[in-house]
């Protein structure tokens, strides 16, 4: 079993933090790091306002979910962001935009293609990081295949089983 939960506990610098897992010597650990940019706001600042997203170098802290996967202490890596119209064939939209996160010291590089109209909807994302098996990079690929807008609050009963099993197909 493995549960894990990051709290963020402060926009002031450094900003303290708590995360909690449920394996091994990670059952309780605090700490703090500078206040740097979230990987994970970047997915709201593509649904908001994408003009908005950085470019150029900065510091940025990984995907919560990445930094506990891999093992990588919470901290803040050098990064470099890139906004361009979408190039590729592999994901399908009008005037798609491509924002492209590097993160050398990772070795990984995600980007996302999302519509450059509004409501900007993200049809997709590429993340391509080495494995941990082998070192060697391996790119997992996701593409929006459907949208559901519904009041999933309250979609929660045993009989509403037949709306979650529709969800990722």
């Amino acid at each position: 079993c493995f549960l894990s939960h990051l709290f963020w506990l402060s926009k002031q610098m450094p900003a303290y933090v708590a995360s909690v897992g449920l394996v091994g010597s990670d059952m309780w650990l605090r700490y703090s790091v500078p206040l740097a940019l979230l990987e994970d706001e970047l997915w709201n600042r593509i649904r908001i306002a994408p003009e908005s997203l950085p470019t150029g170098n900065f510091e940025l802290l990984p995907a919560a979910t990445v930094a506990r996967l891999r093992h990588l202490p919470f901290r803040a890596v050098r990064a470099e962001g890139e906004l361009q119209p979408y190039q590729g064939d592999a994901f399908r939209g009008v005037q798609l935009q491509a924002y492209t996160l590097r993160m050398p010291e990772l070795k990984r590089e995600l980007q996302i293609v999302f519509s450059g109209r509004k409501p900007y909807r993200i049809e997709g994302w590429t993340d391509a990081y080495p494995s941990a098996f082998d070192g060697a990079v391996r790119t997992t690929v996701a593409r929006r295949t459907h949208t559901v807008n519904n009041a999933y609050w309250e979609k929660n009963d045993p009989a509403d089983r037949q709306l979650r099993e529709k969800l990722g197909r």
